[in-house]
């Protein structure tokens, strides 16, 4: 992922969506600083830093003190081998209503799965 820090504020590179652990490269270079990613410290080192423990749901960043556009973390497949994947969000809280749908729409494509199974014997 690319961070661009553009007048005091932090800019994701795109919208795409990232598998976790996400490696950040920061535009322009820092050499050294910290990031603040939920209050937890993380160093940069050769303008590159890791995302990796983030929560489900919405999650801050600053660089050098800078805040970041807001991070979407979701967990997609279900189960503790889900996939984690981040989303930039906009300023525009309303940029997050697409992809809560699609959480939604998996949590309950995952419920009727699971409800399916349970009622079936595989192994009879």
């Amino acid at each position: 992922m690319k961070l661009y820090i553009i007048n005091q504020n932090g800019l994701w590179g795109d919208a795409s969506s990232h598998p976790l652990p996400a490696t950040v490269e920061i535009f322009p270079r820092i050499e050294i600083g910290v990031a603040e990613v939920n209050g937890t410290t993380i160093s940069i080192v050769d303008s590159k830093f890791t995302l990796d423990k983030l929560t489900d749901g919405i999650n801050t960043v600053k660089v050098n003190g800078v805040m970041c556009e807001l991070l979407l973390c979701s967990t997609t497949n279900g189960g503790t081998n889900g996939v984690r994947r981040i989303h930039a969000l906009g300023q525009d809280f309303r940029a997050v209503l697409p992809y809560l749908m699609q959480i939604e729409d998996l949590k309950a494509t995952t419920t009727r799965h699971e409800s399916l199974l349970t009622q079936k014997d595989f192994f009879g």
